[in-house]
């Protein structure tokens, strides 16, 4: 649910000379253009997103063909994570001035950030069994995630997967033998809106099944940009299987230094189930040094009487072109169904 925080701002306000035209340049003839400009851009720099678009859409309607709105309309698009919105406003930039630097620049780093991607990835998990000899089983696991950008607004998820008896990162847990089978496949999908530049909903669901049961979760979320670098975050399971209790969610996502996010959630389910936990804290930090480079670090610590646990996470992404790359996670949870695994996978964008 993620958005995009950075993003490349203009140097400087279109270059002004005599023979430009005043329809793309209107500093020429108006000489509060300039500065009622640079106030919006402020507000953009700021973050405040909600107010910049306000602010760049009203300087278009004043000029439609005027060459900072549209360079400020896809810079706001960018920073909101709406790639083919911010992709089609530096165009329609560069058609009124082919030669502007600023829109090229952003293009440029546009081509890192792709609307469609396919995540395939495959990997190992041991999980612990006392009564199997050698007190573990070994197990193999794939999966295979999509997310499209249908419109600048709607972005569409999907799931399949051959995972070990759950998702302990997810809060899913689901009743498996280890001493016959302990695999779980999983299928999903679901949709993400962005009507405002400050607002996400998302709705997803997903079936899993093992040889013993099987079982349905649907999650709704929102999340809502409060300031430049802070994201509210709100969400329900109401469909939660039959070993699962309807659960809530509150939490956060916080920019705290440049290219670093650190996200925190508490979830609670309304009544004690027989697999999961009735309370879970989940604490992400995500760092980007390198555009095509991030680094994510994990913890997840489910707390019950029965059922307490912890599960780390890291992992991290490396694109090695625009279009494809190679992410490597590893997992470990002691306590409540312990189980280590790893997996690597292969990332395609266009």
């Amino acid at each position: 649910m993620a958005a995009v925080l950075c993003a490349l701002a203009p140097k400087h306000l279109s270059a002004q000379t005599p023979a430009s035209d005043p329809r793309v340049h209107p500093e020429l003839v108006d000489s509060t253009w300039g500065p009622r400009t640079l106030a919006v851009w402020e507000i953009a720099w700021a973050g405040d997103w909600e107010r910049a678009d306000e602010g760049f859409a009203a300087l278009q309607r004043e000029e439609p063909d005027a060459i900072e709105p549209l360079l400020g309309r896809g810079f706001v698009a960018r920073g909101v994570g709406r790639l083919s919105e911010a992709r089609a406003w530096y165009r329609a930039a560069l058609a009124h001035e082919p030669s502007l630097a600023e829109a090229r620049s952003a293009l440029a780093l546009l081509a890192w950030e792709r609307p469609w991607s396919l995540d395939v990835s495959g990997g190992g998990a041991r999980i612990d069994a006392p009564g199997r000899p050698g007190g573990a089983v070994t197990g193999v696991e794939g999966n295979i995630e999509f997310t499209g950008e249908l419109t600048s607004v709607v972005t569409v998820l999907a799931r399949v997967g051959a995972l070990a008896a759950g998702d302990p990162t997810e809060g899913v847990v689901l009743r498996a033998d280890p001493l016959a089978s302990t695999r779980a496949s999983v299928v999903g999908a679901g949709v993400v809106v962005h009507p405002t530049t400050a607002l996400w909903m998302t709705a997803r669901m997903e079936e899993w099944s093992t040889p013993q049961e099987r079982a349905t979760f649907l999650w709704t979320d929102a999340a809502y940009r409060l300031a430049s670098r802070v994201t509210l975050l709100a969400g329900i399971r109401p469909i939660s299987g039959a070993n699962g209790a309807t659960q809530f969610s509150l939490g956060a996502a916080t920019a705290i230094a440049d290219r670093q996010t650190l996200t925190l959630v508490a979830t609670r389910g309304v009544e004690p189930s027989p697999l999961e936990a009735r309370g879970q804290l989940r604490a992400f930090w995500e760092r980007a040094p390198a555009r095509p480079f991030a680094i994510r670090l994990g913890v997840v610590r489910d707390l019950d009487d029965r059922l307490s646990a912890t599960t780390a996470v890291a992992g991290a992404t490396a694109m090695i072109t625009p279009w494809e790359g190679l992410r490597v996670e590893l997992a470990s949870r002691t306590g409540a169904y312990s189980r280590r695994s790893m997996a690597v996978g292969l990332i395609v964008r266009w």
